[in-house]
């Protein structure tokens, strides 16, 4: 790195051909001059200076050479930033041409860019209204550079955000916002449909159609069948790869047409729907497997070295806790009850007391008493149904 007159940080273009060619440097140095710093020849070589560098090019020296980005310090007009719930709400429930929905990333970027802006309005409100006051004229293109240069140290603090760092592109990206509102932040390649080749709603239907035929069409024959009659309608043709490509955007439809009503029940309609317990001691579960163990062990004269005992744990649905567990040979009835009378003691241990609802049902005495649990409330609640004739 090198330091020429003003120019604070000024690279060689061996250190730039690591981000760029030598004819694209040439090509940049030939549409703005004062990139080149310095002149090269008779040992003395060539500087360029990175500030001047175009926005993409600067960004990637920046992530080559971090020395070389500038300590800008963050303009107090944007220190007051705060998010926009709408934005994230807008965002969130945005859904694409192709009928997804933008990732998450996505989201807290645009909702970040909205952010700013809105703060960007907030101040020029505040600057008009001080220059009513003071009768003093702040100059707004310097303004927005002022703004445009603390968008970096913005993402560096906690707010990721793709608007230009140009104060004129920022100016404009503003009207836009202030004109056509959230929507205007999103990229246009998101909703880019002009090379889409099937881009109306009766190819979109033949081509669904014969994705669900009950043949179960391959891709192939499909796309053969659709390019039959595209050519007699005058349609772009398309190939197995888009064919697959909507078969999967539409698999709710051609599933069914291609495996029938019963697999569609078991495999898409069959979705859990329960959610976790929201506190604990809600609800149990048991599960028990085979343990592989290694140990010597005589069983009728013959040495065997690998055993395998069955455990049975029973875990709490709120935070999948082992409260309980027991081990036998093989499962069975037995082991699963001492596996819970195992949690129940282990509940005692953790609480104290416990309530049992089924006391006084025949055999729960044993039980207990196998828990090691003792009653300390004897009496007992009778409640007579009421009847009524209908």
């Amino acid at each position: 790195m090198y330091y020429s007159g003003n120019v604070a940080y000024a690279l060689t273009a061996e250190q730039l051909s690591s981000v760029m060619s030598v004819n694209t440097l040439q090509t940049l140095c030939a549409r703005n001059r004062s990139i080149r710093v310095r002149r090269g020849g008779r040992g003395v070589v060539a500087l360029y200076d990175v500030s001047a560098l175009p926005e993409v090019w600067r960004v990637e020296v920046y992530k080559q050479f971090p020395e070389t980005r500038p300590r800008l310090e963050m303009s107090p007009l944007m220190d007051e930033m705060k998010a926009v719930p709408d934005a994230v709400l807008f965002f969130q429930s945005y859904v694409l041409p192709t009928g997804k929905h933008l990732s998450d990333e996505k989201v807290q970027e645009y909702a970040n860019n909205a952010a700013i802006l809105a703060r960007c309005t907030e101040v020029f409100t505040q600057v008009s209204s001080a220059t009513g006051r003071r009768g003093k004229r702040v100059p707004k293109k310097e303004l927005w550079q002022k703004i445009a240069d603390s968008l970096e140290r913005l993402k560096e603090n906690g707010w990721p955000n793709s608007l230009p760092q140009s104060g004129d592109r920022l100016r404009k990206k503003w009207k836009e916002y202030q004109d056509g509102g959230f929507e205007t932040l999103i990229n246009g390649r998101f909703g880019n449909t002009h090379a889409a080749k099937v881009d109306n709603g009766v190819q979109e239907n033949l081509l669904v159609t014969l994705c669900a035929d009950g043949r179960n069409l391959q891709d192939e024959q499909v796309c053969k069948l659709y390019n039959s009659v595209a050519a007699a309608m005058k349609w772009e043709p398309i190939t197995a790869g888009t064919v697959a490509n909507w078969r999967q955007r539409h698999n709710i439809v051609t599933e069914v047409g291609r495996h029938g009503k019963n697999y569609m029940s078991n495999t898409k309609l069959m979705q859990v729907k329960r959610s976790k317990p929201t506190e604990p001691l809600m609800m149990w579960s048991a599960d028990g497997w085979d343990v592989e163990l290694f140990y010597q062990k005589r069983v009728n004269g013959t040495m065997t070295y690998s055993n395998r005992m069955t455990v049975v744990v029973i875990l709490d649905a709120f935070c999948n806790y082992p409260i309980g567990y027991a081990i036998d040979n093989h499962e069975n009835s037995d082991v699963i009850r001492e596996a819970l009378a195992n949690a129940m003691q282990h509940c005692r241990e953790l609480y104290g007391e416990m309530l049992m609802v089924d006391r006084e049902e025949e055999g729960m005495q044993e039980k207990m008493a196998k828990c090691g649990m003792t009653v300390t409330q004897d009496e007992t609640f009778y409640v007579e149904p009421k009847k009524e004739e209908i």
